[in-house]
């Protein structure tokens, strides 16, 4: 099971018998002032919707994990 959670611990996606997540992983991951889409694999999808919800930055963590960071692209939506 993996579980996406906010800020405050309040959980936002979870998904079941996610396979492959103990080695390496691709992210493409689309967030807009209201959506928050993360593909996982180009197999799985999460999608939240964060109505009323806003910032500036994007933090990416490992809840009971490490990871390392290869490569990231950022890029505004068109």
């Amino acid at each position: 099971v993996t579980t996406a959670k906010s800020l405050d611990g309040d959980p936002l996606a979870t998904i079941h018998q996610v396979a492959g997540l103990d080695g390496r992983v691709h992210l493409d991951i689309v967030a807009t002032s209201s959506i928050f889409d993360v593909c996982i694999n180009e197999q799985r999808t999460a999608i939240h919707r964060a109505l009323g919800k806003s910032g500036d930055r994007l933090f990416l963590f490992a809840a009971d994990g490490e990871v390392t960071v290869e490569s990231l692209q950022i890029r505004r939506l068109l």
